[in-house]
């Protein structure tokens, strides 16, 4: 026993008798299955220990995205009366994009490329066919031209336009020095921007007197295939 008298204080705290409720709706396009109002919860209480989330069921043709405000976690104690708002969206199909030639070729490869996610990066969502071009044509272009990303539906038509090949042919007693053939020249090109004419060589004793048939000047279009010796 102590020798000298000892005086003892109580420590009081005060504590909230309070009650709360917990209030979950849905939004639109979409309903919620299970209890939806927890009431009498004491000031405290850890979430998981007050409320039982209801599952939220989308509409046809919508999704569940969450909840707002943001539901607490687990350990979390109810200070105050709330609301939780399931939110819905529609669910998005997704974009086609699809691959066309014109009359003059054709596709080699896939040519349509269905439930594409908005967003998604041209490379990941499509791989490109190959454009095969009928005879005396080439491929030139896609119209309209590739976006970076896929953003809305989409139909690519591959455009092929004419083409020609011009060769040329050393005759008897001579050969041709540099390229003798040039292929795919677009319809209407310059002549000066589809070929490079070769230089003839003569052998000896022979001279070169020039081309048959004569070659075009330098501003003429090239039209039509053609073979000059």
């Amino acid at each position: 026993m102590p020798s000298h008298d000892i005086t003892l204080y109580a420590q009081w705290e005060k504590v909230s008798c309070k009650n709360y409720k917990v209030t979950f709706v849905a939004g639109k396009y979409g309903s919620l299955e299970g209890e939806t109002e927890f009431s009498n919860i004491q000031h405290g209480t850890k979430w998981s220990d007050a409320v039982e989330v209801p599952v939220a069921i989308p509409n046809h043709g919508y999704k569940f995205v969450g909840w707002k405000p943001e539901l607490p976690s687990e350990d979390v104690e109810i200070t105050e009366d709330a609301i939780y708002t399931a939110i819905f969206e529609k669910v998005s199909k997704g974009h086609t994009v699809i691959f066309k030639a014109d009359k003059n070729g054709w596709l080699e490869g896939k040519t349509e490329f269905k439930n594409i996610q908005h967003g998604t990066s041209w490379d990941e969502a499509v791989d490109v066919p190959k454009p095969k071009a009928k005879k005396g044509y080439m491929f030139d272009y896609w119209k309209p031209s590739f976006p970076d990303k896929v953003k809305k539906d989409g139909i690519y038509t591959a455009i092929f336009v004419k083409c020609h090949t011009i060769k040329f042919e050393a005759g008897k007693n001579g050969w041709l020095e540099g390229e003798t053939v040039f292929r795919n020249i677009r319809h209407e090109t310059p002549w000066s921007d589809a070929v490079k004419v070769p230089k003839p060589k003569a052998n000896k004793g022979y001279v070169f007197v020039g081309w048959s048939p004569v070659l075009p000047s330098e501003n003429d279009k090239v039209i039509k295939d053609a073979t000059y010796k």
